[in-house]
Formats: C-alpha cells, structure tokens, sequence
C-alpha cells in the first residue's frame, strides 16, 4: 500500500503544477438531457467571465424570454452566454435533435470563475442476445456495432498495477488524433466486478490544458485508484463521445487477477 501512496503523492504534486501553468480555473457542472424537459436546470452566469453550454449534438435553435439580459452565441454543439445585467434572471430553451432542453439563468453581479456546463445524454443499453437465437445477424445490429467500435484515430492504452489484496491503480492515456473534440466524461466511466460497479478515485490531467475534452492532436493521461477490490475479474467500460457527429464510443477493458502486474 505505501508504493500506492507514494506514486499518489508523485502525480498530485504533478497535477497541481500543471494546474497552476493553465488558465484560470472554472467550475464543471454535468446535466442529464433527458430530465431537462420536465425540470429545468440550473445555469449562472456573469457580466465579467464567459458561460459555455457543451452538448453532445448540433444545437438548432435557442429561445429565451428576456433576450436583453444576456448575448448568446452558438457554435455547433456550444452555446456561449454572458450577461447583460449585473442581477436579475430569465429562462432559456434549447433544442438539440428534436428534444428540448430548459434552464433556469441567475445573473451573478460578479464572476470569479468561468463555468462549463456539459449537458450529455446517457447511452441506452443494447438488448442481450439469447444463445439460442440465429447467428444470422440484422443489419441494424451490426450498424450499432460499427457505430460503438472504437476508431483508429483514438489511441487508447490501460496498464495497471496492483498490490495484492490491497489497492488496483490502472493507468490510462487517451490520444485523439481525429478531427474533432472528444469529451471523457467521469460519470460515464464504469469498473465492474462480480456484477457490481466498483467504487474509485480518478485523477487525471490533459495536455490541451482541458479536462474532460481532447482536442485534436491532445491527450488526457489519468489514473484510477480502487481501494477495496474484491477478488474477480475487473471490467472497464467508459462511453465517450465525439464532439460534431455526436457519435458514442465505449471503451472497454478486461483485467484478469493472475494478470495484473504487482508494483515493484
């Protein structure tokens, strides 16, 4: 376990340098979209520092009943606010791919931080297959297949170290080589054992100077500390998405126990 916390002090002391040689700092706020349309959400915003809506798909149209209290501008999937008030507050409806988003803006008189809201739509689950069924295989099942395979302009690579009955770390590195931004969401990573998710600390850091998206041409390199694994085999899973074409990818990651490598 000591070897655990050393490497953790090792990499906090990084993170917090490299924390300090970014930009300002801003709060992260994630939203479920599919609750949006029953109960708005949340938004704030400021006179002195930028707001910035991220969502999966092209945005299509943005309405609100106060256009005065705020300047809004939308660049496909991003929707940048900033106010025009010192106080107050209105509304704002947003429609991505015919759904519709509400919130619900407070008007800050001054902004310490800038905030970034990433407003995701969680992956529906692919129905099991019986093993009696035919091998013949649907056309439709193998679009979403082809649509969830990792592509070859996203490099991905796991190593993990262990220490025996004690602590799991996987280390991770994410290189996006493509055309367009990919977000890693936290809440959408999942570790599995015996059937149930696993609880861990995840700390991470991005080249681009952003976590949670890679630009192209950047990287995000982290690592996943589990503190009580039980003794199965662990599966990794982590739907990230592609900022544009608003595609899901699921990484995914199987760790054998006889094969995880103890830490020297």
């Amino acid at each position: 376990m000591k070897y655990f916390k050393t490497y953790l002090l090792v990499i906090g002391a990084s993170l917090i340098l490299i924390g300090f040689a970014q930009e300002s700092p801003y709060v992260l706020t994630t939203y479920d979209l599919s609750q949006l349309s029953a109960r708005p959400g949340k938004i704030f915003i400021s006179p002195d520092v930028l707001t910035l809506l991220e969502f999966d798909d092209q945005v299509s149209d943005v309405s609100t009943a106060r256009p005065d209290a705020m300047t809004i501008e939308v660049s496909g999937n991003i929707i940048r606010l900033r106010a025009n008030w010192r106080a107050g507050s209105t509304d704002l409806v947003v429609t991505i791919a015919n759904q519709t988003a509400l919130f619900s803006i407070d008007i800050e008189p001054e902004g310490d931080y800038s905030r970034r809201y990433l407003i995701t739509e969680p992956k529906p689950s692919l129905p099991s297959t019986s093993s009696s069924s035919s091998p013949a295989r649907s056309k439709a099942s193998e679009a979403i297949d082809q649509a969830t395979q990792v592509p070859d302009w996203l490099s991905v690579s796991f190593t993990v170290l262990s220490s025996p009955g004690e602590e799991i770390l996987i280390q991770y590195g994410i290189k996006n080589l493509g055309k367009h931004d990919v977000i890693t969401d936290a809440q959408r990573l999942r570790l599995m054992q015996a059937g149930y998710q696993t609880p861990y600390k995840l700390e991470r850091i991005s080249t681009g100077g952003t976590t949670n998206r890679i630009k192209p041409g950047f990287a995000e390199y982290g690592m996943i500390l589990i503190s009580d694994p039980l003794p199965e085999k662990l599966s990794l899973l982590w739907d990230i998405v592609e900022i544009g074409p608003g595609t899901t990818y699921t990484l995914k990651k199987d760790f054998h126990e006889g094969l995880l490598e103890p830490v020297r």
